[in-house]
């Protein structure tokens, strides 16, 4: 089911890919793909692939700039200098995560499933044990009920809260009233970062 809806997605949005390609590259310059490991199955570190948001030398171009700077405004007028033209869009519509569609053709990640997790965030100060064991027993998704309550306005702790619920409750038609909330809740954009 994963590498079929991953494989129609695909195809049905080659042309938003390749335009959105063309929007890092004209920012930026290659490489349009930014690469990240990530925690998989088993905690099992992978490859995750996102359109690139930021400016290869976002570290530089932060310089004493603060997140908590109260004039920061990520999605009104990219107050944020490490971000390139365009990108909170790309971020706001979700349409940074496309990449992830070629993880799941891989088998690496899945449609739905808990967010996989930087390796920095696998330490047990982040969640206790047995949370990261259930949450790891299961790919990870592109989407998940994390994407379809909240996105970025949710705790990091209620995130894990709800991977929790969606690996104990995990069904079928479960999966497929996510992917058809997340729809949704793209299109409004709420909750992006």
């Amino acid at each position: 089911m994963d590498v079929l809806g991953a494989l129609i997605v695909l195809i049905l949005l080659s042309p938003l890919l390749l335009v959105t390609a063309a929007v890092v590259a004209w920012a930026d310059g290659a490489p349009v793909i930014f690469r990240q490991h990530r925690a998989g199955t088993g905690l099992t570190p992978f490859m995750v692939f996102k359109f690139r948001t930021m400016y290869r030398d976002a570290d530089k171009r932060a310089g004493s700039w603060k997140r908590s700077d109260p004039q920061y405004q990520d999605n009104g007028g990219g107050r944020d200098p490490r971000i390139l033209p365009g990108a909170s869009q790309l971020r706001r519509y979700s349409l940074d995560e496309l990449p992830q569609l070629i993880n799941v053709l891989k088998g690496e990640m899945s449609l739905v499933g808990p967010r996989p997790l930087l390796l920095t965030q696998l330490s047990e100060d982040c969640a206790p044990a047995d949370v990261m064991e259930a949450r790891a027993s299961v790919p990870p998704g592109i989407t998940g009920l994390w994407q379809v309550s909240g996105r970025s306005d949710i705790s990091f702790g209620r995130m894990m809260e709800l991977d929790l619920e969606y690996v104990r409750g995990l069904s079928f038609s479960g999966d497929l009233a996510i992917i058809l909330k997340t729809v949704v809740v793209v299109f409004r954009a709420s909750g992006a970062a």
